[in-house]
């Protein structure tokens, strides 16, 4: 699980296109005791659908997650 901003982040869309996708119910999340939203990772990778420019060898569903976090990490 990962917050909408990190969601937003790893496929490079806007934070508000997340939440979007939460209310049209095609993301799974969950909401914290402190109602923060949590986005489940898999539903994030089962949806993207596009490859952003990126290599088709890193496209396949667990290549581009991979991607996508490594790149993330990099940046922190």
């Amino acid at each position: 699980m990962v917050t909408p901003d990190e969601a937003a982040q790893l496929f490079q869309v806007s934070t508000r296109t997340i939440y979007r996708r939460i209310e049209n119910g095609r993301l799974h999340f969950t909401e914290t005791e402190k109602g923060f939203s949590l986005v489940c990772l898999k539903s994030l990778e089962t949806n993207s659908n596009s490859n952003n420019g990126y290599p088709e060898e890193a496209i396949t569903r667990q290549g581009f997650f991979r991607t996508r976090v490594k790149q993330m990490l990099k940046r922190r």
